[in-house]
């Protein structure tokens, strides 16, 4: 009788125990592939979520009962806050897969380019015990360029042979960001720039301006000069939010007045002739010595 009782014993450990060290066996031992399936936006962007979807392959020659598959994530890519780290397959058939996906966040200020993501396959739900490491190429793209501008914010009636202020703006139209921005005006055989050439702007956020002003002495050999435009040629230098340098060279033309059409248009008020200022202080100075005459043989005939 207890020969039987063994027995049966001996039979209940191998039809109950044996089966979960098998399935043990095969989630630690069966062949999982994580491949990238798709990751939306494409190409990824900074300050912005990433959607990423890997398929989960059973390449072995064993039913694969439920696998791990924890997420990774390092600079620039970051967890979504609520997101689970660490996902599982459930039941995966030979040469079978499973699809899951995970949320993660890109950094405000990543480069463009390509990033590794890693991906860990677990046989345990804490994912203690790690099967294989998989890296996965995502690719971050900044999109566009800046594009700056150079025109006239301000100036004063500019002529000839005089100090002119002119006050210009910069203004970024792109969609990056810019950084170290100088703007240089170069001087020509027209004109002497009394301030600095060179004016630091530094950083100018998309969609946005700053001014530089300049102090320009416009020369003339001639006594009456005719009124012309001006070329102002300027350069301007900076990099862009991935660190990419830039120089441009534009140009703004001026309308350079002679005097006549300063008083012609408004821009200046014409000075009255020294004559008349002669006259007024002839007449100015005859009526006072008539007023003293006056006053002094009223005085005696009283």
């Amino acid at each position: 009788m207890k020969k039987a009782i063994k027995v049966l014993f001996a039979l209940f450990t191998i039809l109950v125990i044996v089966p979960f060290a098998a399935m043990a066996l095969v989630a630690e031992n069966a062949d999982v592939k994580v491949v990238l399936k798709d990751y939306d936006p494409v190409p990824a962007e900074p300050d912005n979520t990433l959607r990423v979807w890997i398929s989960v392959q059973n390449i072995g020659n064993e039913q694969l009962d439920n696998a791990y598959i924890k997420v990774n994530p390092e600079y620039p890519f970051s967890l979504v806050p609520g997101e689970d780290s660490i996902k599982s397959t459930g039941i995966i058939g030979t040469n079978s897969n499973k699809l899951l996906d995970y949320r993660l966040f890109v950094n405000e200020n990543t480069k463009a380019g390509d990033y590794s993501l890693e991906f860990i396959s677990c046989s345990d739900s804490e994912c203690e015990k790690e099967m294989k490491k998989t890296s996965v190429t995502i690719t971050v793209k900044t999109g566009g360029e800046p594009r700056v501008d150079v025109g006239i914010e301000d100036l004063d009636s500019v002529s000839f042979n005089k100090k002119s202020r002119i006050t210009t703006n910069i203004v970024n139209k792109g969609s990056l960001n810019t950084k170290y921005l100088t703007i240089t005006l170069d001087e020509t055989d027209e004109y002497i720039v009394l301030s600095p050439h060179e004016v630091y702007v530094g950083e100018l956020e998309s969609d946005d301006f700053e001014t530089a002003v300049f102090d320009i002495y416009f020369k003339s050999d001639s006594k009456n000069p005719e009124t012309k435009i001006i070329t102002l040629p300027f350069t301007l230098e900076y990099t862009d939010a991935n660190s990419r340098s830039y120089m441009d060279e534009q140009t703004i033309d001026i309308r350079v007045y002679s005097q006549k059409d300063l008083y012609k248009y408004g821009l200046a008020q014409k000075p009255a002739p020294y004559g008349i200022y002669f006259l007024f202080a002839v007449i100015a100075v005859t009526g006072f010595f008539i007023y003293r005459r006056i006053r002094k043989k009223k005085m005696l005939k009283k």
